[in-house]
């Protein structure tokens, strides 16, 4: 059997220890509190008139009480020494600003993660990045999807997806 908090153990113990009408008493309170009967009626007329709940009326209020159970415990996916952390804008704009510097100095159209690749950023800062830059009209962007290219002229961003389609 498993092993308890000791405040549950207390509880148990205490209801185990306690008058069979304080028990009864606490069960129908608790009934009650789901929308079945009345709290106290039941001690009054107990054992000489029919229940004051039937029993399929105690099934439909547990199947409609949502579960407490929880899965497992999943472990961290990221160890404790990569912890996110946030980017200044001042570092932010220096990666924009190589980010355009990168694209600009490239003969042919490139790849968000050919820039990130190149200089060493996640793909998704890469991504806002060259989003921003073609935003504000500095790069162009050509394609779709895993053929979205960026150069700095819309010729150069086509030219690369007709490329990377080939």
């Amino acid at each position: 059997m498993a092993r308890r908090p000791a405040f549950a153990q207390y509880l148990i113990d205490s209801v185990r220890a306690a008058p069979d009408e304080v028990v009864l008493e606490l069960v129908i309170n608790y009934l009650h509190g789901m929308g079945l009967g009345e709290p106290g009626a039941a001690m009054a007329t107990f054992g000489t008139a029919a229940p004051v709940v039937d029993e399929t009326q105690i099934d439909e209020a547990l199947a409609k009480r949502p579960s407490r159970a929880r899965g497992p415990r999943r472990e961290p996916t990221r160890p404790s020494d990569r912890r996110r952390t946030r980017t200044s804008r001042a570092d932010r704009a220096a990666q924009v600003a190589q980010v355009l510097e990168y694209v600009g100095a490239q003969a042919a159209g490139v790849s968000r993660g050919q820039v990130a690749e190149a200089l060493d950023l996640p793909p998704a800062v890469a991504g806002q990045a060259l989003k921003g830059l073609a935003a504000d009209g500095k790069i162009h962007r050509a394609g779709e999807r895993r053929f979205t290219r960026y150069g700095r002229s819309k010729s150069v961003a086509e030219a690369a997806v007709k490329a990377a389609q080939a």
